[in-house]
């Protein structure tokens, strides 16, 4: 952890106009491990981030953004494709920030946001199934492996789904 890590407080806001290039440096500074874990972007470009701030700020997506005091983008939640029954999520954090509590946070945040809304049924993800840390805190927040699928290799990563506010009584009653 650096003394800047140290001093700094990070908060939670929505993606905004103009944070393209923010989001760009972020996931560009992303350790080889993270990417490997986290890479929902690959090859990131300018373009690619314009695209993630203009869904978001569309509210096509739910995103939200982990930013220190002095504007730099730390962390990056998604659920893609809101209006659906079954949006997908995404976090990640960059490296010198993991491990604070950053992660419960975020996912926090943007569960509240899928609970809140009667369309969406679950939440689904996939996570690599080396990824230990990652795997539980998904389950914390009640999701399950449901299947397996292929992200780098055949079978490499689960999938994994949460119902949402009112359906979850219906989805664990079978």
């Amino acid at each position: 952890m650096t003394d800047k890590t140290r001093a700094e407080n990070p908060g939670i806001r929505p993606l905004y106009d103009g944070d393209a290039e923010a989001l760009l440096r972020f996931y560009q500074g992303l350790s080889a491990e993270t990417v490997f874990f986290y890479d929902p972007h690959p090859g990131a470009t300018l373009e690619s981030m314009q695209e993630v701030v203009r869904r978001a700020v569309s509210g096509q997506d739910v995103a939200r953004a982990l930013v220190t005091e002095s504007g730099e983008i730390v962390g990056h939640v998604s659920l893609r494709d809101i209006g659906s029954a079954e949006p997908s999520f995404g976090i990640g954090i960059a490296d010198e920030w993991q491990n604070r509590g950053y992660g419960p946070q975020l996912t926090a945040h943007v569960l509240a946001q899928a609970d809140a809304r009667p369309e969406v049924h679950a939440v689904v993800l996939t996570v690599n199934k080396t990824n230990l840390r990652a795997q539980k805190l998904y389950r914390e927040f009640g999701f399950v492996v449901y299947g397996e699928c292929d992200h780098r290799e055949p079978g490499d990563s689960y999938r994994m789904r949460r119902p949402t506010g009112g359906h979850l009584a219906a989805d664990q009653r079978g």
